[in-house]
């Protein structure tokens, strides 16, 4: 019924950029449609893009892709294309799209695709909107999927703006164009703040993810990847098989992974094989607080995890939050006396303040954690750096102890001038 589609990228301003992370999800949405023959064209309005008086394509349809931090973007965007496009449907999608997709409707947008996009996507575009909610079952074979349609971006403006890691640059080495790929989909870990729209774990054919990194090598001269899966280090035997490849190729790549699931054996074949650096979700040194957010893990394999990447030659980076749930000054001393033991092993620190995400089980469900959430908000300060006490989701006792919280940490670790930040 439609031949065309625009898909517009929100800005993302509370990042330190919002062109280090090239838009993957809807990159890849892009190209599933054109394998099907469908016409995309795609507004990227991150960087200083949304400043401008940017133009609207004359497409059949409009697809709005947010995280619930683009969501008053998004509302923006919608207006714009309603006023422009009159009579021209648009559709929401993304995390926050998925989390609350009646209040989309409510919103003003004609349909809402939950969950992943692709099937849903193709059958409006064949279909027309014939419901206002689509989901579809999780795609179990992502080795059909074609690579995501990254000319459809300004690439070179993402590669070049990777200053963020500098943290584990090699002086001797310029290592400064770097493109994010996804070798698996989803996740299969149960944490109450994050989101439960994954899936479980899909692997990419170890050939498939090389023949991309080859790909984003020669057209774009890449000489770093960063692997965004939320859990690459899961299936040793996969990894270790994509290890023998990348080193073969001379392949540099830093990737997330979970401590617990780390050996030392499996740290020093990706240390051969040019992982550079292995990010960490901490969260807490607390037990209690590690048991509450359901994350199924022990500060005793947190700790041995970050060793066995030390040892290895790795760079490591740990997240911690404060504000989480049912957190007390004995538990922010715990993460405090965390930091100190181990940080001699950790190369950088991120530290934020948590933010319940309608997509979370604290969200849905936050008699179950004791926390207490206001949810009669826009979300346009929904974000996790920046000053706790700005934020309207938390009382003003919370936020002071959060902000103290925070700021004590960001002391810890010599970057207490980060503290001043405010979000946008």
């Amino acid at each position: 019924m439609y031949k065309s589609i625009t898909l517009i990228n929100p800005p993302s301003k509370w990042l330190i950029s919002d062109r280090v992370y090239v838009p993957f999800g809807m990159l890849s949405l892009a190209a599933y449609l054109r394998q099907n023959k469908i016409e995309v064209k795609f507004v990227d309005l991150t960087g200083d893009v949304w400043k401008t008086n940017w133009e609207l394509p004359k497409t059949d349809v409009y697809g709005i892709g947010m995280v619930t931090p683009q969501y008053s973007y998004g509302l923006e965007i919608l207006e714009k294309v309603k006023k422009i496009m009159t009579g021209h449907p648009v559709i929401a999608g993304g995390v926050h799209a998925t989390s609350l997709p009646a209040e989309m409707i409510k919103a003003g947008f004609d349909c809402v695709v939950c969950g992943e996009g692709e099937h849903a996507a193709l059958d409006i575009m064949r279909h027309g909107i014939t419901k206002p909610i689509y989901k579809y079952a999780f795609i179990q074979d992502i080795n059909k999927l074609p690579f995501p349609a990254f000319d459809l971006v300004d690439m070179e403006s993402y590669i070049s703006n990777t200053d963020v890691m500098s943290f584990m640059q090699n002086p001797d080495v310029i290592e400064q164009r770097e493109i994010n790929i996804m070798a698996t989909r989803g996740c299969n870990g149960h944490c109450a703040y994050c989101t439960s729209f994954k899936g479980p774990t899909r692997w990419h054919t170890i050939k498939f993810v090389m023949d991309e990194i080859r790909m984003l090598r020669e057209k774009y001269n890449a000489t770093r990847i960063y692997f965004v899966d939320d859990n690459i280090v899961i299936d040793h035997a996969w990894l270790t098989e994509l290890c023998r490849e990348l080193k073969k190729e001379n392949v540099r790549w830093h990737c997330l992974g979970r401590t617990d699931q780390l050996t030392q054996r499996l740290c020093d074949t990706m240390a051969d094989s040019g992982c550079m650096s292995i990010c960490f979700g901490i969260e807490s040194g607390s037990q209690k607080i590690l048991d509450i957010l359901r994350k199924e893990i022990t500060i005793e394999k947190q700790e041995r995890g970050i060793r066995y990447a030390y040892e290895s030659g790795m760079k490591t980076r740990a997240q911690i939050m404060v504000g989480l749930p049912q957190e007390e000054e004995s538990d922010f001393q715990a993460t405090l006396n965390f930091i100190k033991r181990n940080r001699d092993y950790v190369t950088k620190w991120g530290v934020h303040a948590f933010v319940p995400y309608p997509c979370c089980d604290i969200w849905r469900r936050p008699e179950k954690y004791k926390y207490k959430i206001d949810k009669k908000t826009d979300f346009s300060k929904f974000q996790t750096i920046g000053k706790p006490k700005n934020w309207e989701f938390k009382s003003a006792e919370d936020a002071e102890a959060h902000e103290r919280w925070r700021n004590a940490i960001l002391d810890l670790i010599g970057e207490a001038d980060i503290a001043s930040i405010k979000p946008l």
